[in-house]
């Protein structure tokens, strides 16, 4: 339950073992059980709002100077996670975002509810990209002509602006390249404004200390997908968009997660 006067902080059911924060209670409590992970970056967080722990203290999500058990469970991979999934999801209502703190023995996940709340989730590490694509409404599409076409990169990024106007302008841009591509269907479905564009990131630490990472970006559509190739490029100026169907994309997520070499870990 919400503690009086402060609603929108933290929602915990214990008998349920269901716990809904913020971002910023969330680092507390990451804080708490000892870890630098931050569910905005991984530096140390900075001294904790005294009303986000009163909120904590009153939902018995912090008990002392020590956490619940259940909700140091849930937690626990963000303390001591490998690497960072970070799905963002943008649609003509808006942008949303994920992320999943993976641990070798399991991951905690971030999951945006609404109002800048998230529920606190904990599964296996091998199910996060089954998680991730559920968040994005992964499903059967119908194939698109095998085709690409080059746009604007601040056309695609024209998707994610918070001004709607920008949005639709952008989408109507892209429905002229992809018709220009042959996908007419899916430039009707961007005119429509039932596409989604989402982007998947894992980032993780190196055995040499630099900072690895890969990214998989899609434009979604009832008629189908499109993935957006070269937006991490910073030489590259026009991204590249190219059929594509909902198995290559399941497999592209699979792949964001690194491998023990990878980690150092071999």
């Amino acid at each position: 339950m919400n503690p009086p006067g402060t609603p929108g902080i933290v929602e915990y059911a214990p008998e349920r073992g269901r716990l809904r924060l913020t971002a910023e209670a969330f680092d507390v409590l990451v804080a708490r059980a000892g870890g630098g992970a931050s569910a905005e970056d991984s530096e140390a967080p900075a001294p904790a709002d005294p009303a986000v722990v009163a909120a904590l203290e009153a939902a018995g999500a912090v008990v002392g100077d020590a956490l619940d058990p259940t909700v140091e469970a849930l937690v626990a991979p963000a303390v001591s996670s490998l690497c960072v999934l970070e799905v963002s999801l943008a649609g003509v209502r808006g942008v949303t975002g994920h992320r999943a703190f993976l641990a070798p023995d399991g991951a905690t996940a971030l999951l945006h509810v609404s109002g800048g709340m998230f529920q606190v989730v904990h599964v296996p590490p091998g199910a996060v990209p089954a998680l991730a694509a559920r968040t994005v409404g992964f499903g059967p599409r119908p194939r698109l002509a095998a085709a690409a076409t080059t746009v604007p990169g601040e056309v695609v990024a024209g998707l994610s602006a918070p001004d709607r106007s920008a949005v639709l302008t952008a989408a109507d841009r892209l429905a002229d390249a992809a018709a220009a591509a042959g996908w007419s269907p899916w430039a009707d479905a961007l005119r429509a404004g039932t596409w989604r564009l989402w982007t998947a990131r894992a980032t993780w630490p190196g055995p040499d200390g630099e900072l690895g990472g890969r990214a998989v970006t899609a434009l979604d559509t009832p008629a189908g997908m499109v993935r957006v190739l070269g937006l991490d490029e910073g030489d590259r100026e026009e991204p590249e968009l190219v059929a594509t169907t909902p198995t290559d994309l399941w497999l592209a997520l699979v792949r964001l997660l690194p491998s023990d070499e990878e980690l150092g870990r071999a």
